[in-house]
């Protein structure tokens, strides 16, 4: 009596398997203006230390963190169970990294990510300054609704829409 073991795929038919599986398109990230306001200050400020020879200045070190999330982190798994908030900000995600902290939601449908905050200020829970006190904040009133719901409208505009 012989056993029969079950078949092993070899290495190239493994290969051939995922070479026949696209790729998902990586999502596109886009900025609110206030992120896009922090952004832009942290890029000058880490340029200031880099054209004073200071590269390892903290200025440069967070704006590498921010550049690294934004362009690197974010977007290969914006929607992982670990970035995810409770409520009321189920819809939004965030990636905290020393006293910094990046807030954003996402569409799945459109590959897209829409980064809502970036904060770079100390985190003490209760402070004004606190950006979860913020985000809770702007959930409550609203503000958090209407930009993301202006954004997914926006989404779904064809490109050749006439402009009123």
């Amino acid at each position: 009596m012989t056993s029969k073991r079950p078949h092993r795929p070899t290495f190239k038919e493994v290969t051939r398997r995922l070479k026949a599986q696209p790729s998902p398109q990586p999502y596109s990230v886009v900025l609110t203006e206030s992120a896009k306001a922090v952004y832009l200050e942290l890029a000058e400020q880490s340029a200031r230390a880099e054209a004073s020879d200071d590269p390892g200045n903290q200025h440069c070190t967070t704006f590498r963190m921010v550049e690294d999330a934004v362009h690197r982190l974010i977007p290969a798994d914006p929607t992982n169970g670990k970035y995810a908030l409770h409520e009321p900000l189920s819809d939004v995600y965030r990636i905290a990294k020393g006293r910094l902290r990046i807030a954003w939601t996402v569409s799945v449908e459109h590959r897209q990510v829409l980064i809502l905050f970036i904060s770079n200020s100390p985190r003490k829970d209760g402070d004004a300054r606190d950006p979860y006190v913020i985000l809770n904040a702007m959930a409550r009133a609203g503000y958090l609704t209407k930009i993301m719901e202006d954004w997914r409208r926006a989404l779904h505009v064809p490109p050749n829409a006439p402009v009123n």
